[in-house]
């Protein structure tokens, strides 16, 4: 249940957030926040990650459906028993649904997160990189539900997200 109701929730969050983005501003459009630090700047991004490939709109759109029906494969197949696992699947899931409904529906992902020093991004991505940072945690750290030798016996201590 975790799993469903954290990729649902970043995507009607994301599509929200979006929704008040392009109702709001014109693209281009900024509106400073907290000053110095925090911007509201609606972009169009045709690409990848920082913009990267600008032209290759139908790569990253094919990229994002074929990891967004892998990553739900996973999670139906293999039902994941540690919370952290199910929680950064979920997180993986709902901000792969927000950009590539972009993708399909707009053309172009929007981006409206600003902090001036970074790249504009938006709640997907946000939550791409959470749930692939908390992944990649529990690949290396030793002992961690996703690590070589498995779980130490801390397995226990965990929360369990009862969706076996």
């Amino acid at each position: 249940m975790v799993f469903w109701l954290l990729a649902l929730g970043v995507f009607l969050v994301d599509r929200v957030t979006k929704y008040c983005v392009t109702s709001t501003l014109a693209e281009g459009g900024t509106i400073q926040i907290i000053p110095g630090f925090l911007h509201v700047t609606f972009v169009l991004n045709p690409g990848g990650a920082f913009g990267l490939l600008p032209q290759g709109t139908i790569f990253f759109t094919l990229i994002t459906l074929i990891v967004f029906i892998a990553v739900i494969w996973y999670y139906v197949t293999q039902r994941p028993h540690h919370l952290a696992v199910t929680a950064a699947l979920g997180l993986i899931v709902g901000g792969t649904a927000g950009n590539l409904y972009d993708r399909l529906v707009v053309g172009r992902v929007i981006d409206w997160i600003d902090f001036r020093v970074f790249p504009v991004f938006n709640v997907a991505d946000a939550a791409l990189v959470t749930g692939l940072s908390l992944i990649a945690l529990m690949i290396l750290w030793p002992g961690g539900p996703l690590s070589e030798g498995g779980p130490s016996g801390a397995e226990d201590d965990l929360p369990k997200s009862g969706d076996a």
